[in-house]
């Protein structure tokens, strides 16, 4: 998928949940994740956490882009 996109950084596939859990974005009932972005800098720190209360509960484009700038 990530090729197909041309995405030049991995991507995570959690079909167990446990990554999706221990972010505490498990959409319960349902064994998806709620919409969630976590910006996560070079050391590891989550800079910036959103989990959405619902589906369409999502950021902005520009404010997850203004976060990972100020997480490099």
């Amino acid at each position: 998928m990530a090729k197909d996109l041309g995405l030049t950084f991995p991507l995570l596939s959690d079909p167990d949940l446990h990554v999706i859990r221990a972010y505490g974005a498990e959409h319960v009932g349902h064994s998806i994740a709620r919409p969630s972005v976590f910006v996560i800098d070079r050391a590891g720190v989550i800079r910036y956490e959103h989990v959405g209360a619902g589906m369409a509960d999502q950021p902005p484009v520009d404010v997850i882009l203004a976060e990972a700038r100020k997480a490099l």
